[in-house]
């Protein structure tokens, strides 16, 4: 049996220049904890009231009023640690299935030995068993056979869906601010998954990252080191400014590589989307075309064009979603308006307007029935023309 500790010792260095060269385990705290995050660029306005749904954080928008603490923005180097494959597929408290785990040269978890979905922070139950009384667990798979020698940047998890990829695949990239563009073109990376969606491939090559680079793993491995950067992103709670370093640089790359006249006001439909069906969606979308919005729908674009799109607009509307992050592409200071059922709101939406200093308005329509939902097309009107947001 090996027995994996819950915690474990980081020599604390100061700079990233100190991390980059400690010679043992150790930690550089690159932003201290922030005691007041809030969303408050964001706004809501109800198409109507509801008196019989049980609150929730995605009923009526309600993570508008709270006001959250930011943990500390950390980067870790591990020298000798264990990596275990997988992807994450299914989560159930504080465990995932399948795979996914970091582990230190002593057998003890760090805080990036967690997977990260969803703003979960979970284990990989098809390899670790608790046992709470000792505060230790049991690692069921045996010590890896595979060495790979050099120093790593640990990426962790990717994820093989486009908005998943996009609010958490980037989350760790904030740490591409300490390198040079032709450190960038030299480094090697590590992630947990065999390989990358295609959109992935090519936002990564706006960073400067290609695929080459990349190690994915279909086998547990030791390494002789990786960096390991914390999340500053995390799923439906918050999300820390630096991450405007990544999404600045990828709509930087994007808008160089082809000049193109695209309009400063669009509509990202979901109209091909079976999930959360906005029932008269065909309405909406004309609203908004006669109100000069320029309809179009992210999947039948390549990446390139979307983010292109989505970076030269003043204003961005269209349904929750994933198509909405989209957003975090755009230039700063947009007018945008996120349409939802009244029991599914995301803050997601909320988190990209305050990074990017845009006014986002909420119009919340019914609640889904059937996984169907409704939007009253005379407030839309109302709301374009006296232009709310």
């Amino acid at each position: 049996m090996i027995t994996i500790h819950s915690s474990s010792h980081f020599s604390t260095v100061i700079t990233y220049d100190e991390l980059k060269d400690a010679a043992e385990d150790s930690v550089l705290v690159a932003e201290p904890v922030n005691h007041s995050y809030s969303t408050s660029t964001s706004h809501v306005k109800l198409s109507k009231s509801f008196t019989d749904i049980a609150p929730s954080r995605k009923v009526g928008c309600e993570f508008l009023n709270e006001e959250l603490s930011l943990p500390a923005l950390l980067v870790h180097k591990l020298h000798q640690p264990s990596i275990y494959p997988g992807k994450i597929r299914s989560r159930e408290g504080s465990w995932h299935s399948s795979g996914q785990l970091i582990l230190t040269s002593s057998d003890a978890l760090c805080s990036e030995s967690y997977g990260i979905m969803d703003g979960g922070r979970t284990l990989p139950k098809d390899l670790l068993t608790e046992h709470k009384e000792t505060q230790t667990y049991e690692l069921s798979a045996s010590r890896p056979g595979l060495h790979l020698r050099g120093n790593y940047l640990f990426l962790g998890s990717m994820h093989d869906h486009f908005g998943h990829f996009l609010v958490e695949g980037l989350s760790r990239l904030w740490i591409l601010k300490y390198f040079t563009q032709s450190e960038i073109t030299d480094l090697k990376i590590i992630i947990y998954e065999p390989g990358l969606i295609p959109p992935a491939t090519k936002i990564l090559s706006y960073l400067g990252i290609a695929k080459s680079q990349i190690h994915f793993i279909n086998e547990p491995c030791t390494v002789d080191s990786v960096i390991a950067p914390s999340i500053a992103y995390r799923t439906h709670f918050w999300a820390r400014d630096v991450m405007n370093h990544v999404y600045d640089r990828i709509a930087a790359s994007a808008r160089a590589e082809k000049t193109v006249d695209f309009p400063t006001k669009i509509f990202l439909s979901r109209s091909r989307v079976a999930a959360r069906k906005l029932t008269n969606e065909a309405e909406i979308e004309q609203i908004h075309r006669d109100a000069g919005y320029w309809v179009i729908r992210p999947e039948d674009l390549p990446i390139g064009d979307q983010i292109r799109i989505a970076a030269n607009a003043d204003s961005i509307a269209g349904c929750t979603g994933s198509n909405m992050y989209l957003a975090m592409f755009q230039k700063l200071g947009g007018k945008n308006i996120i349409y939802a059922p009244y029991d599914f709101t995301l803050k997601d939406d909320a988190m990209i307007s305050e990074l990017r200093s845009s006014r986002l308005l909420y119009v919340l329509g019914s609640a889904l029935h059937d996984d169907q939902w409704f939007m009253d097309p005379d407030l839309v009107v109302q709301l374009l023309t006296e232009q709310v947001i």
